[in-house]
């Protein structure tokens, strides 16, 4: 150290202690999972707690305004016959500072808060607008006094005769939504169209209402004031939040717990009262709120609220079923200290002693944490580029980059580098993770195969539709009948053409005596010319009629075996040109129809070797070449079996003029194999499509370099 430096030192540990706000309270909590005492500060003036060690609070019992860092510490070491370190007191008087737990009216602590404002005033003013940007709070309500008074009611709710009734709804839903288990998996499909998303974001907002809710109560009912309830913005995204900061005053750990799962249990208990309601409600605008209630209930606890990995209820819940305050921050630091040993051979003790189990729970926890957080920023900072126009969009993601992803990984580069004259670098291991991540990279970007959509499906079919809107006349064939060319499958009958038919037959015959009664007179020959010219648009309408009613009696082109007959189809029922009444296939030949992504397609060329593997797990993976591959992709749904609502891999949403759109262009692929099985049936499936390292990286090239062009413009 220079002499500047000692100097320096030696002027902090002599120069006078600040005065400590009187409105301070330390509490004792209970004790630490090793039997040490733990005491907390409470500031009631912005209702935040802090966690105090035993050396801490011993420090704090002898805090004399004006003596020097190096009197403090001699006074305590003398009264606890244990060495002090002059540093210790230092670091807990600008933890003092720091959080403004000091007496700032005068003297010493004036000075101090006035050059740390000073300090803080000199941030820049971008600093500043992030920092705004990330995370923000609004404060709404002060519920204290309304849920002191709505207390004994909300205790009714949680009462032994609603937990039992809530225990018989449990076990009651599942058997209920089983029986629906068809129609609510197709009901899913419809969280993804537009008045999906709209309809779950209002759901949403009512069940976070809820959920807040749940811990105010709670809160309360365990002595814990709630001085406030607003929204708070991450990321400009909208989140409830409850202050339940006072839960921090409990000793006992089981009451925080109950007070962090009050939110996810009131939300579980609404979606499985809401999906019971589902299952017994006629169909209607009610049935409909209360699937998205419920739906979006279960998706948003289960996805998000329960993740121990964000400082979301799931942590809080970990965090206070372990009785491990801090559980990110401590963990994060016992895996950093672990790293650097493992990796740099920096030998420095431990943040903390634990066991040896717990140790390793925590350092897993924490590399976990960060992969889990990474995905998240991530997957963030791709939802802001999309979400605003391009050039905020490409701000606010670098920003969301900079500061989530890339600051954490500079600091720990930048803390290692200051402890450069220590390390001991293991350049095995460090080779070896290098090694694995880039391995690990690699298999990510080249998966040894893909899988696309396909059906199995006969090679031979012919699609039945009416020509028109038309009313069964007569079914001479059954559904699973084999019929022989020629062969009348359907007769349709269009009233309006027979109508039309009639009356220009009758047109006809009118025009026909008039013209048999014109005498052969000049002036009279003009008027045959004309009645000669009607009867030619006549005799043409009548044909064009003759030719619609002539396609309403559907014929088979080829021999071959109707299936997909609808069970209704009657005489007298009425059809549109829409609807499929039946489709005539040749059971003898087969193929695999598959369509794949833009992506997929440049990996695929003709004679390519493929594999088709069914959903139904009890049947054969088929196996065969590609020969045809379309040039021109589309984005219209190209059969009802692919899509999520039947059981299919493919989301779509329907248009304005009717038709079902994917939200990507797919390309069609035809396979033939010699083990392809005869079927008439239609049957459901995956292609899995074999894919070799440099095909995989030409791809991704070509993919990364079309989205950088796109991109690229303004």
């Amino acid at each position: 150290m220079s002499a500047l430096a000692l100097a320096t030192a030696a002027d902090e540990t002599t120069a006078p202690l600040p005065a400590m706000r009187d409105d301070l309270h330390v509490q004792r909590v209970g004790a630490y999972r090793d039997g040490a005492p733990r005491f907390r500060i409470h500031d009631p003036l912005r209702n935040r707690y802090f966690e105090l060690g035993l050396i801490e609070v011993e420090l704090l019992a002898q805090w004399r305004p004006g003596a020097t860092a190096v009197e403090l510490a001699d006074v305590v070491s003398q009264q606890y016959d244990s060495y002090v370190d002059p540093q210790d007191v230092l670091v807990l008087r600008n933890f003092l500072i720091q959080h403004q737990l000091i007496d700032g009216s005068a003297g010493a602590g004036y000075l101090m808060l006035r050059d740390m404002f000073r300090r803080r005033g000199q941030q820049h003013w971008l600093l500043w607008l992030l920092h705004s940007y990330l995370f923000f709070r609004i404060p709404l309500v002060r519920p204290d006094a309304w849920l002191v008074r709505m207390l004994p009611y909300a205790r009714s709710l949680v009462a032994w005769p609603c937990r039992i009734a809530l225990l018989a709804v449990a076990l009651l839903t599942p058997v209920m939504v089983a029986r629906e288990w068809t129609e609510y998996t197709a009901s899913l499909a419809g969280l993804f169209t537009f008045n999906g998303l709209l309809a779950s974001a209002v759901a949403a907002f009512f069940a976070k209402i809820l959920h807040e809710l749940g811990h105010a109560f709670v809160a309360r009912h365990h002595g814990v004031r709630v001085p406030v309830m607003g929204v708070a913005f991450l990321v400009l995204w909208p989140v409830f939040y409850t202050d339940t900061s006072d839960s921090w005053k409990l000793a006992d750990h089981r009451a925080r717990f109950r007070i962090a799962a009050a939110g996810i249990a009131t939300e579980l208990a609404i979606a499985l009262v809401c999906l019971l309601l589902w299952t017994v409600t006629p169909p209607g605008g009610l049935r409909t709120a209360l699937f998205f209630l419920s739906t979006t209930s279960i998706l948003i606890t289960l996805s998000i609220n329960a993740s121990p990995f964000m400082r979301f209820d799931g942590y809080f819940l970990l965090s206070d079923a372990l009785d491990f305050p801090n559980l990110h921050e401590r963990s994060g630091a016992l895996a950093r200290w672990w790293m650097r040993r493992g990796l740099w051979g920096l030998d420095l003790p431990a943040p903390e002693v634990h066991s040896r189990r717990m140790s390793v729970f925590l350092i897993v926890f924490a590399y976990i944490t960060w992969a889990y957080r990474a995905v998240v920023f991530a997957g963030i900072a791709v939802l802001v580029y999309f979400a605003f126009f391009k050039l905020l969009g490409i701000l606010l993601m670098a920003v969301e980059v900079a500061w989530f992803l890339v600051r954490p990984v500079w600091s720990e580069a930048h803390a290692v580098w200051k402890l450069r004259a220590l390390l001991k670098p293991r350049w095995l291991r460090v080779a070896a993770l290098a090694a694995l991540v880039l391995g690990a990279l690699t298999l990510f970007a080249w998966s040894g195969e893909s899988r696309a959509p396909a059906l199995l499906l006969a090679k031979e079919e012919t699609r039945l539709y009416a020509p028109a809107p038309a009313r069964v006349a007569a079914v001479p064939v059954q559904a699973g009948q084999v019929v022989q060319p020629g062969q009348v499958l359907l007769q349709l009958e269009a009233p309006d053409l027979v109508y039309r038919a009639r009356a220009n037959a009758v047109r006809i015959d009118r025009v026909r005596g008039e013209l048999s009664r014109i005498p052969a007179s000049d002036r009279q020959r003009e008027s045959a010319l004309v009645l000669q010219e009607e009867m030619a648009q006549a005799l043409s309408e009548q044909q064009a009629i003759d030719s619609e009613l002539g396609l309403l009696t559907l014929r088979a082109g080829a021999g071959g075996k109707v299936v997909d007959m609808p069970a209704d189809l009657a005489p007298g029922r009425w059809v549109s040109p829409r609807q499929l009444l039946g489709r005539l296939v040749d059971p003898r030949q087969s193929q695999v129809r598959a369509w794949v992504s833009e992506t997929q397609v440049r990996r695929l060329a003709v004679g390519d070797a493929v594999a088709f593997v069914p959903r139904q797990l009890e049947r054969a993976i088929l196996r065969g070449k590609v020969v045809r591959i379309d040039a021109t992709g589309s984005r219209v749904l190209p059969h009802q079996l692919l899509e999520g609502r039947h059981g299919g891999d493919l989301a779509a949403t329907q248009d304005a003029k009717g038709e079902w759109m994917l939200r990507e262009t797919l390309y069609q692929v035809d396979v033939q194999g010699v083990d392809l099985p005869a079927t008439p049936m239609v049957q459901g499936g995956r292609l899995v499509i074999s894919t070799g390292p440099w095909s995989a990286i030409s791809a991704a090239t070509r993919q990364l370099l079309t989205v950088l062009v796109r991109e690229s413009g303004f």
